[in-house]
């Protein structure tokens, strides 16, 4: 059995890196609380993120500086403000931005990841901004959670990030270190937590019920009732962590803690790349957009008779790569196309005038069939057609130029490097999925 009181100090941060964040946060929450005074906009500075709850890993302390507006400010004023002070206040850390709903901004002082984040001081309930719980969510963890329980926030932490699946960025849609402390908050410790997710059952609520949420489970934020903090999770980052909780019932080992390789195979012969250029955005906004893109084509690629096993996005500085594992590049050129019954009058009308120049026959179950042509049996011409034709494809508006830059490459011709990017659709889910 694993020790988890040997495991809590291997994930401690040491004496001296608390002393040097610490000092660090004090320094920030100074330059900021500077650049506010005699803004009648601004009620006050506060410190949230992992930082100020005592539940961060040992050397990926973040801070969180948040400045509270009076809820009667206009977005505009608040946005711009809030720009100018994060900015001004970390000038000496070459600051920049990033956008969810609104911007926040952000710059690195000493290793440490610091974020500028404004929201407004609102009661609980009136809520304005997605950011205005933050200031609450803070102080409730600090006020509720014990210090052994923010340790085992760390390990739960520690043990999500082997999967994989930590992370509340649209990019991962995994779990957030809120969702941590609401886990541990709610079960009391790490190996309950792994129990109760283990045995977990569809549509179970964890947390108070409010209303019911179209989620396979629903995880309630305890300081707001009616939001429901597994919407954001992908149903793939769940099934992971029931399976990973499993695993590690079954043996729980300190292994399960490292980062272990699943069983890989190489059917490259089955993979293609597309890859496409694009102008400069938010990087949240771009991912939701090629999220959505390779949705549209999956669904397009089914349509069209093609099976896709698996499916990969990655998304450097400058390109953007989508992998597809396919069953077959090629498909047969004729297909089946089921008819109605003959008991359907018209319907049977219908379809026997649409398909007049196929063959048509009926089945042993009264049905009318017709041999179908495809259009497209290569895996190559069916992009070409729907790269070249986006609008026709439902691919995002905001991708159209972009995409239309595309290049597609089999995996035969892969160079290490892509095969490399293309890595994940090529091995298992690892620990999570393992006999042993």
């Amino acid at each position: 059995m694993i020790n988890i009181n040997n495991l809590i100090q291997e994930i401690l941060p040491t004496e001296k890196e608390t002393k040097t964040t610490s000092r660090i946060a004090d320094k920030v929450l100074k330059l900021v609380s500077n650049e506010t005074k005699n803004i009648p906009q601004i009620t006050g500075v506060d410190l949230g993120g992992s930082y100020a709850k005592g539940t961060w890993l040992a050397n990926s302390a973040d801070i969180d500086v948040f400045i509270k507006f009076y809820k009667d400010t206009p977005k505009a004023a608040f946005t711009k403000i809030f720009k100018k002070i994060g900015h001004t206040a970390l000038r000496e850390f070459n600051p920049y931005e990033k956008y969810a709903e609104h911007p926040y901004v952000i710059a690195e002082v000493d290793n440490v990841v610091i974020n500028v984040v404004p929201c407004y001081d609102v009661k609980k309930g009136e809520w304005q901004s997605a950011t205005d719980r933050s200031p609450y969510h803070t102080k409730h963890m600090k006020r509720h959670l014990t210090t052994l329980q923010k340790n085992e926030v760390r390990v739960l932490k520690k043990f999500l990030k082997n999967y994989n699946i930590y992370g509340a960025e649209i990019a991962s849609q995994g779990f957030s270190g809120y969702v941590t402390e609401v886990l541990i908050l709610n079960f009391g410790g790490f190996l309950k937590v792994i129990q109760n997710i283990a045995n977990i059952k569809n549509n179970e609520i964890i947390g108070q019920k409010s209303r019911d949420f179209d989620t396979v489970i629903t995880i309630t934020d305890p300081v707001d009732n009616n939001r429901n903090l597994a919407a954001a999770i992908s149903k793939r980052n769940i099934a992971l962590f029931i399976l990973a909780c499993r695993a590690f019932l079954k043996n729980p080992s300190r292994k399960i803690f490292e980062n272990k390789p699943g069983k890989s195979r190489e059917h490259w012969e089955n993979v293609i790349c597309i890859k496409f250029s694009y102008t400069n955005r938010v990087l949240d906004v771009l991912w939701g957009q090629t999220k959505k893109a390779l949705s549209a084509l999956n669904r397009q690629l089914k349509l069209h008779g093609f099976v896709v096993i698996r499916d990969h996005i990655v998304i450097s500085k400058e390109r953007i790569h989508i992998f597809l594992f396919l069953e077959s590049f090629c498909i047969s050129k004729i297909s089946i196309r089921q008819g109605p019954n003959v008991f359907l009058k018209d319907a049977v009308s219908r379809f026997i005038a649409k398909n007049n120049n196929n063959i048509i026959w009926v089945s042993n179950d009264m049905t009318l069939l017709c041999l179908d042509e495809r259009e497209y049996a290569s895996i190559f011409s069916i992009l070409d057609y729907l790269l070249s034709n986006p609008s026709v494809a439902g691919i995002p508006n905001g991708l159209h130029d972009d995409i239309k830059t595309y290049t597609l490459t089999g995996g035969e011709q892969f160079n290490d490097l892509i095969k490399q990017k293309a890595a994940p659709i090529m091995s298992d889910d690892g620990a999570a999925v393992s006999s042993t």
